[in-house]
């Protein structure tokens, strides 16, 4: 006589909770930890018990007691901390993401130092009253390049459309790596429609970057659905700026109807502390539309030529736009301007192609090398998923109840 261990019921059972646990650690690793949106992720200042924290080029992602979760924002980050009264003993446990590659602090008051792969961790004395600035040591090489890219919309999932968005924005942001760029910059549109999900699909992929700092401008699908929070959470102050070795880079926010003239006093300022030829701007939506009878740009007409005035007065090396899903290349005056929209989204000009663009500075001189991406599946994505189909239909003929 045959001795059945578990009853058809129960292998069908089985089967099912098998099945719920497959698809849920996928669900857990395809989605990552879920985006804390505590009332201090996103801000550049926190008071905490004994200690405040002001940070520049910075925000701050979680605290938890003594320990501070910060997001850098921009490059060489400072973080000023401020001790109001001695307290023996205190130490203040940081970790600090988005940072590229950077060396060990040389100062008595950092200790447990440690690289991780797009950050640092280390643990700061406070037993002492007074303020401490932690800056992070740079590189001050003359030659170095970063990469431009935009509009990946669309490209939360290897599913989502036929296009393959998914895998142009994970090959831009892998090439762009290899190319050892200190930097990249994304001008917006990277996530779909400012959906939580979509920034969480999107924060756990940004952390598997190593050695690379990834920027962001906001664009309008990315304040969809009160996403402008999320985006600060991530990505910090709409419109920022900061230098490296001699060159100074400017990101504006450009999606609204009105520019503001906050901004614009803003900018009056920062161009002030530029010198012609050595800075870029970082903007959304462009200033012109190269394509005849089209006017897919900043909407607001009075302020776009206002915008052109000062840049035609300042002369900036290059500004960069997306927005137009494609690329064109124009030059007024004497500032190039490009559009870099093929990160992703589905292209909507003439021989558009998958692309971002590497910059690379040396010595002064500036040379822009246009990189062109295939959207095909990634064949070791495609192995993947072919492995994970057939444990499926394993577990599925496994656990088959009998007739």
């Amino acid at each position: 006589m045959e001795l059945k261990i578990i009853s058809a019921k129960g292998r069908i059972l089985l089967r099912a909770v098998i099945i719920l646990l497959f698809v849920l650690v996928h669900f857990a690793l395809y989605f990552g930890p879920s985006l804390y949106t505590g009332e201090e992720a996103g801000q550049d200042t926190y008071s905490g018990e004994g200690f405040k924290l002001e940070l520049k080029g910075a925000i701050v992602s979680r605290v938890r007691c003594d320990n501070i979760q910060i997001k850098a924002v921009a490059l060489h980050p400072r973080i000023k901390v401020i001790i109001p009264k001695k307290i023996q003993g205190r130490r203040l446990f940081f970790e600090i993401d988005n940072v590229g590659s950077v060396e060990a602090l040389e100062d008595s008051l950092f200790k447990n130092f440690k690289k991780l792969k797009n950050g640092v961790r280390f643990a700061l004395d406070i037993s002492e009253q007074g303020e401490f600035i932690i800056a992070l040591p740079s590189d001050d090489s003359t030659k170095f390049n970063f990469a431009v890219m935009g509009d990946s919309r669309g490209s939360a999932s290897p599913f989502a459309n036929g296009r393959g968005a998914y895998f142009v924005f994970r090959r831009i942001l892998n090439r762009a790596a290899s190319n050892n760029a200190i930097f990249s910059v994304d001008l917006g549109d990277i996530v779909n429609s400012g959906r939580v999900y979509q920034y969480r699909i999107l924060n756990s992929g940004l952390s598997k970057l190593k050695n690379m700092v990834f920027l962001g401008v906001a664009g309008n699908h990315d304040l969809m659905h009160n996403g402008r929070r999320l985006w600060n959470i991530l990505f910090g102050p709409s419109y920022y700026s900061f230098e490296h070795n001699g060159w100074r880079f400017i990101a504006l926010d450009n999606n609204a109807d009105d520019f503001g003239e906050e901004q614009f006093k803003w900018l009056e300022e920062e161009l002030k502390k530029t010198t012609p030829g050595r800075f870029f701007i970082f903007m959304h939506k462009p200033l012109f539309d190269p394509r005849p009878g089209n006017d897919y740009v900043m909407s607001n007409i009075l302020q776009r030529h206002r915008l052109l005035k000062f840049f035609d007065s300042s002369l900036p090396a290059a500004v960069f736009a997306s927005h137009i899903h494609g690329y064109n290349y124009a030059k007024r005056g004497g500032t190039e301007y490009f559009i870099t929209g093929g990160a992703g989204a589905h292209l909507r000009m003439e021989n558009a192609f998958y692309h971002f663009i590497n910059v690379e500075i040396d010595n002064g001189k500036v040379k822009y090398s246009t990189v062109k991406v295939s959207n095909f599946p990634d064949f070791r994505w495609l192995v993947y998923f072919a492995f994970n189909v057939l444990i499926l239909a394993g577990i599925i003929i496994a656990t088959k109840s009998e007739r």
